[in-house]
């Protein structure tokens, strides 16, 4: 019955006059690269950046001729359909007793990696796809079919694939990231019947979501950065080679310096040089407050003005043009790059946080390209960037390095100088641009609509219904240099003038299908507990069939590095185990929330891993849970 009211909707929407997609305003069209950001023979290849330039496997692709409107129509013009690729994992089987399961990736835009899950390659079929608009799915680029990129249409997109894959079979398990818990959700909502699990990494709710609470979340963790990996000596010799701990030869660790957290002992080769120069400890506390204090005062003026830091790194090229930018806010590119990688990445909290050796680099890397910068005031910084950005100041103009001896100085300078380079390596943007601005505004999940246009905003229970797409419209049209960066960028959107624009919210998708939620502890993207929101709000009965994990100090990405090692290394780390025994034991169909929550390899895999069942209790009397 959901499945038939589904489609009744869609077409109704679809055709009828009064439909809100009748008259999408705008002319002009997208660019090719705006929907891919890279060839499409690159996008063949693995997007997941590996430490030693490991290469992943590459899976078998698939593709479906699909109608854009959703519709089982068969007859279709040249601009009325799209490809649909889809991918299929390494040691794919058409075997009944393998699990399927479909990956869902996040942006929204990203155009997913094809290793994602690739960790559990021995045991299931793993589904990867390029969402319609981004990757090797591209569509028509005239932005007049914006209004055919919703999450709604690419949930039809998944049911498309699962029939032509599974017939009548459900998918064992879906697994979605970020954004991709969202059409998970939908998915869930809208077909029950056809999927039997729901795992949910970093998913969002922006109902109650706050700026102030991701940007604090955000200082939060640099300042556990600087405080937390600083070695407990910082004058012991740093002198071990690369071959003595390149086989996880744990005797051989103690020849490092040790930092003031736990990190798992496994090294890479030519890794040690870098890990002895990352170092906080000729940082003091009122150093790293001054750090914080200005960055929190940048963070707010940044995003009031230009939407978010995302906008910023993808226009800056642009923006460093405009004089009032660049006298407002003198830094580097890298700068920005780094303050933008910092909401996703996670920090130690402490010993009870688990990180891995190749994880404290990269956060060195971006704490000391944003402390560097932040601490100069800005008639400094402007004269920074009259020079281009010279390399690191090894005099006392630099407040960063503020009362450091002249042969440490000259390391840290080093290290700045490395971290700089590492950063503009970093940057490089994989998602569709188009499907981050559509999807991202009428999915809800873009901040600044809400923001921005505040006062056009009626607010009921679950909606801001006065916000519609002729606000967007309207907006673009001002006049003034404030925020001119941010409508023209608006201004690339196909607007639908009467479509409702709210914020996303997984209680208006509502399902009875199991599912596992995980956090990471540290994670500035979903702030304020938006985890536990969609766990309360999301679930027909959350107390019967959800669980919430929590990974203390993880960012947003909480598996990446469990996805480095299964694809570098031939022997599975406890850490890979541990999260792969947690996912298969919850995907089991026998397995109640319950039993899982209770099931003795779940408790050892939790202690592998350092992390927390943060499942809420049951709300009011206890209730019986049915089987």
């Amino acid at each position: 019955m959901v499945r038939w009211l589904y489609c009744y909707c869609l077409v109704f929407f679809l055709f009828f006059p009064a439909s809100v997609y009748a008259q999408p305003s705008g002319s002009g069209n997208w660019k090719k690269e705006d929907q891919a950001r890279t060839s499409a023979a690159e996008l063949k290849l693995p997007t997941i950046d590996l430490p030693r330039g490991a290469v992943a496997p590459i899976p078998r692709d698939a593709q479906l001729r699909l109608r854009l409107d959703g519709t089982p129509r068969a007859q279709c013009g040249a601009s009325e359909c799209f490809d649909l690729f889809y991918f299929k994992g390494e040691k794919f089987k058409n075997d009944p007793a393998r699990k399927n399961v479909l990956y869902i990736a996040g942006g929204p835009g990203d155009i997913p990696p094809r290793t994602d899950l690739e960790y559990f390659k021995d045991k299931y079929n793993v589904f990867y796809f390029d969402p319609r608009g981004a990757g090797l799915s591209d569509i028509d680029l005239a932005k007049s079919f914006d209004q055919f990129l919703r999450a709604d249409f690419i949930v039809n997109d998944i049911e498309q694939i699962r029939r032509k894959e599974l017939g009548d079979d459900e998918w064992d398990a879906i697994y979605g990231y970020s954004y991709g818990t969202v059409i998970a959700q939908k998915y869930a909502f809208n077909f029950p019947n056809n999927v039997r699990r729901l795992i949910l990494e970093a998913p969002p709710h922006r109902r109650n979501e706050t700026e102030e609470a991701r940007r604090d979340k955000v200082l939060e963790n640099l300042v556990n950065i600087y405080r937390n990996i600083r070695f407990e000596d910082p004058n012991a010799p740093c002198n071990a080679r690369p071959e003595d701990v390149v086989d996880g030869d744990t005797q051989q660790f103690p020849k490092l310096k040790k930092t003031n957290i736990d990190v798992e002992e496994r090294q890479f080769e030519g890794f040690v040089d870098i890990f002895c120069d990352d170092d906080f400890s000729f940082l003091s506390d009122s150093q790293t407050q001054t750090v914080k204090e200005k960055l929190k005062k940048e963070y707010d003026a940044l995003e009031d003005e230009y939407g978010s830091l995302n906008l910023i790194t993808l226009n800056y090229d642009r923006l460093k043009q405009d004089s009032r930018f660049t006298e407002e806010f003198p830094y580097p590119k890298e700068f920005f790059v780094a303050l933008r990688k910092l909401q996703s990445v996670g920090a130690p909290q402490d010993k009870n946080s688990l990180f891995y050796v190749e994880e404290v680099e990269p956060l060195v890397t971006l704490a000391m390209v944003v402390g560097y910068y932040s601490m100069f005031d800005r008639d400094s910084r402007n004269n920074l960037r009259l020079a281009n950005f010279p390399k690191c100041k090894m005099d006392d103009a630099a407040p960063f390095l503020k009362d450091v001896e002249l042969e440490k100085k000259k390391k840290i300078c080093a290290r700045i100088d490395r971290a700089m380079k590492d950063v503009s390596k970093q940057f490089r943007q994989i998602e569709s641009l188009r499907g981050l601005y559509v999807l991202g505004i009428y999915d809800g999940i873009s901040r600044w609509p809400f923001e921005v246009l505040e006062g056009k905003q009626k607010k009921n229970e679950r909606c801001n219904e006065g916000l519609r797409g002729k606000d967007i419209e309207e907006f673009v049209k001002g006049n003034g240099e404030r925020r001119k960066m941010l409508r023209e960028e608006a201004g690339r959107i196909g607007i639908v003038r009467e479509e409702p624009i709210c914020p996303w919210d997984p209680g208006e998708f509502r399902h009875g299908v199991q599912t596992l939620i995980l956090k990471g502890g540290a994670d500035a993207i979903i702030a304020k507990r938006q985890a536990e929101d969609f766990f309360r709000d999301g679930l027909q009965n959350p107390h019967c069939q959800g669980v919430l994990i929590e990974f203390p100090g993880r960012g947003h990405d909480m598996s990446m590095s469990l996805r480095w090692r299964e694809l570098i290394t031939d022997d599975v780390t406890p850490w890979a185990k541990a999260y792969r025994d947690l996912v298969d034991e919850f995907i089991k169909p026998s397995q109640s929330a319950a039993e899982f929550r209770a099931n003795d390899t779940v408790k050892e895999a939790l202690t592998t891993l350092k992390a927390k069942d943060r499942t809420p209790p049951a709300q009011g009397p206890s209730m019986a849970c049915p089987n």
